[in-house]
């Protein structure tokens, strides 16, 4: 389906799969039908994503990021493809790597803000609970986005609490929640506050 959907394999691949036998059984005889028609090609974007899909669903891993770094490179600003590719590489033990693309996302000012927050929430679940691993992340967010307060705010919340310090990382986001009330930042401010309270009582 891949090479159906790029332009220098298709009539390749047409031709390949017209000369297997259960194809050609069915087959119609009706001359320059071999190939799709401009309106019935595969969308190479879609193609890619599906594949992605598949390859994640019977577990082929290495497969499925293979997939996903090519539909990256065609659209860049696919936002589940992004997010999809980081869990996959963090799935792979590829952790550098998944640290790398998910601070590209919380960093990139040109995605929405919807996108960037989704990789806030994901973090602990790609980063876990090793402070090196947090800094990484925290000094690569910094870099990429000098100025963006909020994003750094909510990395090093993030990094507070899921390394033993969630009073820190409440305290921390508490004057800027009140000051900027966006839904993010509360929302944020209200789990840290939880696990805050759930760390005392044990």
């Amino acid at each position: 389906m891949i090479n159906l959907s790029k332009e220098d394999t298709r009539a390749e691949t047409a031709g390949e799969l017209a000369a297997l036998p259960i194809i050609k059984s069915h087959a119609v005889e009706t001359p320059g039908a071999e190939l799709p028609s401009a309106n019935n090609r595969i969308d190479q974007d879609s193609a890619l994503r599906l594949a992605a899909e598949t390859a994640g669903e019977f577990a082929q891993v290495e497969i499925a990021i293979s997939y996903r770094q090519q539909l990256l490179s065609l659209s860049a600003d696919d936002e589940e493809n992004r997010i999809e590719l980081v869990r996959l590489l963090a799935a792979n033990n590829k952790s550098d790597d998944a640290i790398q693309n998910l601070a590209a996302i919380i960093g990139d000012r040109t995605a929405t803000r919807k996108l960037r927050w989704q990789a806030v929430w994901l973090a602990p679940e790609i980063v876990g609970t090793k402070p090196e691993r947090w800094t990484m992340l925290r000094e690569r967010v910094r870099a990429l986005a000098t100025a963006d307060n909020e994003m750094a705010l909510a990395v090093e919340a993030q990094m507070l609490a899921a390394t033993g310090q969630p009073d820190e990382g409440a305290k921390g986001v508490a004057g800027p929640a009140i000051n900027d009330p966006n839904p993010h930042l509360l929302s944020l401010r209200a789990l840290l506050e939880k696990k805050a309270a759930a760390t005392r009582i044990h």
